[in-house]
């Protein structure tokens, strides 16, 4: 396949391409690796019988099944439950909350920005889809992301929660189509700095507040563009566009000022007996510290998405995504995976983000799609290269940084650097 940083003549973003609902491309594009980042077809085009609002859809689609949403792209499961929530929670989405806009979407839910009427404070809401329509809610059933992150904010003190990088917990509720859980909103628009981009069509519907109250709601629909994935494809598709040897690198400074906070933040949750179980670039939300972007103060980052995360002494038996999954947890692996430790699997996991931030073409190294299509079991593995995590295509990284990436990576987790180890390696000595 060809990379982006072939120098081929042809514009970076006219190589990108849409197959069965999901993303690819040739290089860094690729990197993409589980349906959450899923893009439709139907752009905004007033000609488009593809481009509808919530109101256009059949929602007997979900009622002729068992499950919520079942048979549905990512998108217009997002489009109906948008609608959905106006209509069983208008309490929360026409009185105490304004929403501005979609600003993401996936298999699992969709996530709106909104502010709060009471504080005027800006918050992101995760529309979580319940598996069946229940208005019952068993506190055995509440999503571990929303336990998780409100244990987390009885657990920090105030000083210790304000300057957290994990993402912060505001409320959560229910209805008997979805668990709502509210955040603070955090990261940058990294998408308005990209070359042009087609949109998603617009959402809009009324909703009824009351008897007497209706509002209509038009929002703007977006399938992401505030994390870590986003800033790496803003950055390297304009280094694309505007380079002429169509060099794609991203600055070397800023990727050790993101790892090191995610490993700053990822201490946090480890320190108190939690594992994420789930690090990849989608996953890290992006905020600029300074209009213009400058390289001297570091970008702020908040560490989400926390379905997969689980307390340490309950094991860990599969990764949250497959590609950045640990060799611990393979079918031939000789550990048991009640036992392992899921804090030593997310320091493999932001090793392979570390990988793909120093890497060129942004791609994971080529054993780990070995790995994936099962030709590379964890003996093969371990006899590769002595216990070390074969590594390719790294030409420009400096030993200091091959030895965090060796570290971070090494096949028997016993043997890899802790998340305390990470925080103090010189690599980041000049941050």
């Amino acid at each position: 396949m060809q990379s982006v940083s072939d120098g081929a003549a042809q514009s970076f973003l006219a190589r990108t391409r849409i197959e069965n609902g999901q993303v690819h491309s040739a290089g860094f594009f690729n990197t993409m690796t589980d349906s959450d980042r899923t893009v439709s077809s139907s752009k905004t085009n007033s000609n488009s019988s593809t481009a509808k609002s919530s109101r256009d859809f059949d929602t007997s689609a979900k009622a002729s099944s068992p499950q919520l949403y079942y048979n549905l792209s990512s998108e217009q499961a997002a489009r109906i439950a948008i609608f959905e929530a106006f209509k069983y929670s208008p309490a929360k989405f026409l009185n105490k909350y304004t929403v501005d806009r979609v600003i993401g979407f996936g298999s699992n839910g969709v996530v709106l920005a909104a502010i709060s009427d009471n504080q005027s404070t800006p918050v992101a809401i995760k529309i979580i889809y319940k598996n069946h329509v229940s208005s019952k809610l068993p506190s055995s059933h509440i999503p571990h992301e929303v336990k998780i992150l409100k244990t987390l904010s009885k657990e920090l003190t105030n000083v210790t929660y304000t300057s957290s990088s994990l993402l912060k917990y505001i409320e959560h509720w229910h209805d008997k189509n979805h668990y709502y859980l509210v955040t603070e909103l955090f990261g940058s628009d990294w998408f308005s700095n990209a070359p042009s981009l087609e949109q998603l069509c617009p959402i809009s519907f009324y909703a009824r507040f009351n008897s007497t109250t209706t509002q209509c709601v038009s929002l703007p629909f977006s399938s992401g563009s505030s994390d870590l994935w986003d800033w790496a494809y803003t950055y390297r598709a304009r280094a694309w566009e505007l380079s002429q040897c169509h060099n794609t690198k991203l600055p070397i400074r800023r990727v050790k000022q993101i790892i090191r906070r995610v490993a700053m933040a990822l201490a946090e949750l480890h320190t108190r007996g939690f594992y994420h179980g789930d690090i990849k670039l989608e996953n890290i939300l992006v905020e600029a510290a300074t209009v213009g972007g400058s390289d001297v103060k570091p970008l702020e980052i908040r560490l989400a998405d926390f379905g997969h995360a689980r307390r340490v002494t309950s094991g860990i038996r599969h990764y949250g995504t497959q590609d950045v999954s640990p060799p611990e947890l393979l079918l031939d692996s000789p550990y048991d995976a009640s036992k392992c430790d899921g804090r030593a699997s997310d320091i493999f996991a932001l090793g392979m983000m570390m990988y793909i931030l120093v890497n060129d073409s942004g791609e994971l190294p080529k054993m780990a799609q070995a790995i994936k299509v099962g030709t590379i079991g964890y003996d093969e593995l371990v006899a590769v290269d002595s216990g070390f995590y074969p590594m390719n295509g790294l030409e420009d990284i400096d030993m200091n940084g091959q030895e965090l990436l060796d570290g971070m990576c090494m096949v028997n987790p016993d043997r890899r650097l802790t998340v305390e180890q990470i925080i103090v390696h010189s690599w980041f000595s000049e941050l």
